[in-house]
């Protein structure tokens, strides 16, 4: 039951992980209605600030996420609800193009890293039989933070400049909360077994590169739909004169 218990508790503080991607990823698309109000953007600035957490989320993957297998699951989790922090209050408090741009630049990075460290720690903590169970608390997370985004942009947008500052900030809040909580988490027994590291260009030697290739097809082709219609919706809909 002990056991159990700590798996459970692995897996939903992994799963916050997600569910602040999911509201940093969508409350931006409400968030830059604002922005662009006092903080004017030419549709270059624009754009950029829109996919500023993706691009991010691309390189934190690829780069930390291999760091973990260097330093250990329980490091990295723990780093990146720190600079999780240290970004977004940056972001809240920017007053030009660039301190916005690279505020949530580094914000994406972090939050990129949270996907592979996660899987690696639930798939190492993880029973093998209820493996494929556990995963799924993740990504409904990542989904009830898209909710938890619109709803704070209902009550926010009224506020004007506070109003998206707000929106990016509040996130902090469960953020700490995590990062309390994750100090209690043990590091992955299995990472500490394993002597012999793998390389960072092992993950595109011929013995992944085809896995790799394929789960990175099928990725792209879901978020060009996901993300491309959520993340510019409300920009669709105000250019169309369906709200003000």
């Amino acid at each position: 039951m002990e056991k159990s218990i700590s798996t459970n508790r692995i897996v939903v503080l992994s799963s916050f992980g997600m569910y602040l991607d999911g509201y940093q990823l969508t409350v931006i698309a409400f968030a830059i209605l604002l922005i662009n109000e006092y903080i004017h953007l030419n549709s270059f600035e624009y754009g950029l600030i829109i996919a500023s957490v993706i691009i991010g989320a691309i390189i934190g993957t690829v780069i930390i996420g291999y760091t973990s297998d260097i330093l250990g699951r329980r490091r990295i989790y723990l780093s990146t609800l720190i600079f999780f922090i240290l970004f977004d209050i940056i972001s809240v408090f920017s007053f030009n193009f660039l301190e916005l741009f690279f505020s949530r630049l580094f914000l994406g990075i972090v939050l990129g890293a949270e996907y592979p460290v996660a899987n690696s720690y639930i798939a190492e903590v993880s029973p093998v039989e209820s493996r494929g169970i556990l995963y799924g608390p993740r990504h409904c997370f990542f989904s009830i933070g898209s909710i938890s985004s619109a709803i704070a942009a209902i009550f926010l947008f009224p506020c004007g400049n506070y109003g998206w500052r707000l929106m990016l900030g509040i996130s902090i809040i469960p953020a700490a909360t995590i990062e309390f909580m994750r100090f209690s988490l043990p590091e992955s027994q299995m990472w500490e077994k394993k002597i012999v590291k793998t390389r960072f260009f092992d993950m595109f030697s011929k013995l992944y590169a085809r896995n790799i290739i394929i789960a990175a097809i099928i990725w792209f082709l879901y978020d060009i739909v996901a993300y491309g219609l959520s993340l510019t919706l409300p920009t669709i809909l105000k250019l169309g004169n369906f709200f003000k």
